[in-house]
């Protein structure tokens, strides 16, 4: 069995900071410490205090850390509220090579092309989710890779964070000492959580109902 790698995950929510800590063996996840602690420099799931911040981030992840008997140095950070928007895009490439056979790189480079949309300069793509891909007039491709086509194009629904509050959290936990290694929106993150396979086929809403936001 491979050596076990721990990880922390902190979602910051309205008022209050969240740590959990993990151990990760085999694509499993256990989770083994959670820590939860209040935050007056939390507002609708942004942060307007940075000091209070970075204070409730320091306790949680003690905490958490002390109860796993564990230090961690890798981080996800889970945000929310309403600077956060999503929409849908398409991207578009053409399979040049003689083979016309799809591969990896032609995917990543059909996803880069969905991202090519106008923002304006405090908006920044946090995630890329594709929802499907065509091959030529084939849709509802899963998995491209492999294929054979002249034209990939990808469905994607597209999430943008304000770059102004991600930059006050980043301030916050350059603050608490703690380097994230991703940002998360934090519905997105409870879906992958709750929801299975079959419940994503089919189609839900799923619900957030936090201390002053709610997420669907």
């Amino acid at each position: 069995m491979a050596k076990p790698v721990w990880r922390g995950g902190i979602d910051l929510g309205s008022g209050r900071v969240t740590c959990v800590v993990g151990r990760v063996t085999d694509h499993e996840v256990e989770v083994v410490a959670a820590d939860v602690q209040p935050s007056g420099g939390l507002n609708g799931g942004g942060v307007v205090d940075i000091e209070s911040t970075a204070q409730a981030i320091t306790r949680a992840v003690e905490a958490a850390e002390e109860k796993a008997d564990q230090e961690i140095e890798s981080f996800s950070i889970g945000i929310r509220g309403a600077h956060i928007e999503s929409f849908n895009q398409q991207g578009a490439v053409s399979i040049a090579r003689t083979d016309k056979e799809i591969t990896e790189e032609d995917v990543a480079h059909v996803k880069e092309s969905a991202k090519a949309v106008r923002l304006s300069p405090d908006r920044e793509i946090l995630h890329l989710i594709p929802q499907g891909f065509t091959v030529d007039k084939q849709t509802g491709v899963v998995n491209p890779v492999e294929m054979e086509g002249h034209h990939l194009q990808v469905d994607a629904h597209i999430v943008t964070a304000s770059s102004t509050a991600l930059n006050n959290i980043l301030k916050a936990l350059s603050r608490a000492s703690v380097e994230p290694d991703s940002m998360i929106c934090g519905v997105l993150a409870a879906g992958e959580v709750v929801l299975d396979r079959n419940e994503r086929d089919l189609g839900v809403v799923l619900i957030d109902i936090g201390g002053q936001t709610i997420d669907i």
